[in-house]
C-alpha cells in the first residue's frame, strides 16, 4: 500500500492550451518553483521535505531516447486516473495523420476556460501523486503522473475530478491506483454518466467502424457544434488509429478484434475484481476478449483496470535525497 506523497509546486500558463498552443485536456505543462519538489514518506503534508532528486534526471522513454524529467524548469503532467478525448494523436507509421476524436477540442477549451477564470495568465498550482519511490513518478513518455490542484474563488479545485464530474474526461485506471482513488473517480463518473454530461451521452461501444476523418486543427478556431459526435474510450481510439494506419501501410488486414489480439501490452482486469484483490494478475495481455462478434466493446471506462508497461532500468535512484540519476519507468501506459 502506497504511503508517500510527492508534491510539486508551480504555475500553469493558461495560454498553453489549444487553440493558442497544443496542450490538451489531460496533459499540462507546469513551471516548477525553486525547491518546488517535496516528498512526505508518511503522506502527511506536515512531513513534506524539499527533494532535488529530479534535478537533471533523465527518463528512458519508450522511444529508447533519454527524456529530461524537468526541461527548462518545466514538467509535463499527465493527469492521473482520467483520459480525455484525443485532441491530436499520431502513430509512428508512414503516412500517418494527427487524428482527433469528437470533443477533443471542446474538453480542452473547457479546461482552459476553468483555469482562465482565475483572472490571470499564470495560475498557481500544486501537483500531487501518491508514490513511495522516485522511480514511480514519471511515465514512459517522461510525464509526471499526478493530480493538479488550483484555487478558484477561495476554494481548492482538483482538476482531474472536475474534468470527470463535468463529463469532459473518462475514468482511466491503472494498477498503481489505490482503492480509494478508484472509488472516488468512479463516483464522479457515474454521476456524470447518469446526468448525460458532455461526452457520456455520445460514448459508443462500436469499435469496428471508426471515423478517421477528424484531424488536428492547428489554431482552431473552436467550433463546438461541429465537435459533437460518437466516440469510443480514448485508449481504444489510440488502438484504432494504429490499426487503421497498419492497414493503410499494408502491415495488417482484418477486423479490429483480430488486430487487438496481436497486441501484448494491454493487460487488464475488471475493476470489481481489482478492488477485491489489488494483487490480481492480468486476465489477458490484450483487449480482444472484450470485443463481441458484433464489434462492440463490452465494458465501460470505469469497469477496467489496466497494467503499466514494463520499462528498462538504466540507473535507479536509491533515495529521495540522493543525487539525481536516470529514472526507472513503471508508470503510464498509453
Amino acid at each position: 500500500m502506497t504511503k508517500g506523497l510527492l508534491q510539486v509546486t508551480g504555475t500553469i500558463d493558461v495560454t498553453q492550451f489549444w487553440p493558442g498552443k497544443e496542450s490538451d485536456a489531460d496533459t499540462v505543462k507546469v513551471m516548477v518553483e525553486h525547491d518546488g519538489f517535496k516528498f512526505s514518506p508518511d503522506g502527511k503534508p506536515a512531513s513534506l521535505k524539499v527533494t532535488h532528486v529530479f534535478d537533471d534526471a533523465m527518463v528512458l522513454g519508450s522511444s529508447r531516447e533519454l527524456i529530461p524529467a524537468v526541461s527548462k524548469g518545466k514538467i509535463t503532467v499527465r493527469l492521473e486516473h482520467i483520459d480525455a478525448p484525443e485532441l491530436h494523436y499520431m502513430v509512428p507509421l508512414k503516412g500517418t495523420k494527427n487524428f482527433r476524436q469528437y470533443f477533443g477540442e471542446t474538453a480542452t477549451t473547457k479546461l482552459h476556460d476553468l483555469m482562465a477564470s482565475a483572472g490571470q495568465q499564470l495560475v498557481h498550482c500544486e501537483v500531487r501523486t501518491a508514490i513511495d519511490h522516485p522511480n514511480q513518478a514519471f511515465d514512459t513518455y517522461g510525464r509526471l503522473i499526478g493530480s493538479i490542484f488550483i484555487r478558484l474563488h477561495g476554494k481548492e479545485v482538483n482538476i482531474n475530478h472536475w474534468l470527470v464530474q463535468n463529463g469532459w474526461a473518462f475514468p482511466a485506471f491503472y494498477n498503481l491506483a489505490s482503492k480509494d482513488e478508484i472509488k472516488e473517480v468512479s463516483k464522479h463518473a457515474e454521476q456524470a454518466r447518469k446526468a448525460k454530461r458532455g461526452i457520456w451521452e455520445h460514448l459508443s461501444a462500436d469499435v469496428e467502424h471508426a471515423d478517421f476523418s477528424l484531424v488536428f486543427r492547428h489554431g482552431g478556431p473552436p467550433n463546438p457544434p461541429a465537435d459533437i459526435g460518437p466516440l469510443v474510450m480514448p485508449k481504444l481510439f489510440r488502438r484504432e488509429v494504429l490499426w487503421h494506419m497498419s492497414q493503410v501501410d499494408g502491415l495488417f488486414s482484418g477486423p479490429f478484434r483480430d488486430f487487438l489480439a496481436k497486441q501484448k501490452e494491454d493487460g487488464w482486469v475488471k475493476t470489481i475484481d481489482f478492488l477485491q484483490n489489488p494483487d490480481i494478475k492480468p486476465v489477458s495481455k490484450n483487449l480482444s476478449p472484450l470485443v463481441n462478434n458484433q464489434g462492440m466493446f463490452e465494458l465501460g471506462p470505469a469497469e477496467l483496470v489496466f497494467f503499466e508497461k514494463d520499462s528498462v532500468l538504466v540507473k535507479a535512484i536509491d533515495s529521495w535525497w540522493a543525487a539525481s540519476a536516470t529514472v526507472k519507468l513503471i508508470k503510464g501506459a498509453a
